[in-house]
């Protein structure tokens, strides 16, 4: 235009290897499309109210359920996000929520464990013969330290997963899974391990506290990891004393 040209109505063709454009073909006049309004078409009205109503007949996104999860639970943007963005998740915790005393610990379970459990074995969680409230009765046997974490990943929800139906507690009793509340048991099992190492318990006296992990893991083994690993910690110091 400053050099003197005409600006022409055209679409033009990229030549990408020299960097040019060339006309390719010429564009008419919007008069000549002949543009007219539609005769059919009425004003639409479009009211505050009516803008409201839709906004707030919409599914919630993803990042509002994530962010309204967050600050309920008291759990991270990111565990959080995993439950927003699938509704199988979301809505297998929503089953189980009211059942469980220990939500952060059934979120855990389901965003960890379950969740490997259920990619290992290829199958959706929708599709898990476990109920969520099952789970929540398995969870609240290990919150209220009846039950061992380890056992019942590794041998009460496999056992349940055969048998979706059996009542909880009562399977955890028959598969001998239920921690030892005997305390005389106990206190027999740390005396035998402290009689089975002697050099340790006196390295122990002498300042090497590492070994005490040794004294608790061998009481754990004999109790068949049907203890209170904090309970048996506490017994082991007070022997040692």
């Amino acid at each position: 235009v400053e050099a003197g040209g005409k600006i022409i109505q055209s679409t033009l063709n990229f030549d990408a290897e020299h960097g040019t454009t060339s006309p390719m073909r010429s564009k008419e006049e919007a008069n000549d499309y002949r543009y007219f309004a539609d005769p059919d078409l009425q004003p639409i009205k479009i009211s505050d109210e009516w803008l409201s109503e839709i906004k707030s007949a919409m599914p919630k996104f993803p990042k509002q359920i994530a962010e309204e999860f967050a600050n309920f639970y008291g759990v991270s943007k990111s565990d959080a996000a995993l439950f927003a963005e699938d509704t199988a998740l979301l809505a297998y915790f929503n089953g189980g929520v009211s059942c469980v005393s220990n939500i952060k610990m059934f979120i855990k379970w389901l965003i960890g464990p379950i969740r490997a459990r259920l990619a290992a074995h290829k199958i959706d969680i929708s599709a898990y013969v476990i109920s969520p409230e099952t789970l929540a009765q398995v969870i609240n046997l290990v919150a209220d330290q009846k039950l061992n974490q380890q056992q019942a990943l590794q041998q009460l929800v496999p056992a349940l997963e055969q048998k979706p139906d059996a009542n909880v507690l009562q399977l955890a009793t028959d598969l001998n899974l239920l921690i030892c509340k005997d305390l005389d048991e106990l206190e027999g099992f740390v005396t035998e391990v402290l009689g089975k190492y002697p050099q340790q318990v006196e390295a122990f006296r002498k300042g090497k506290k590492g070994v005490l992990g040794l004294f608790v893991g061998e009481t754990m083994k004999m109790a068949k990891g049907k203890a209170d690993a904090k309970k048996v910690n506490l017994i082991v110091l007070e022997k040692l004393k």
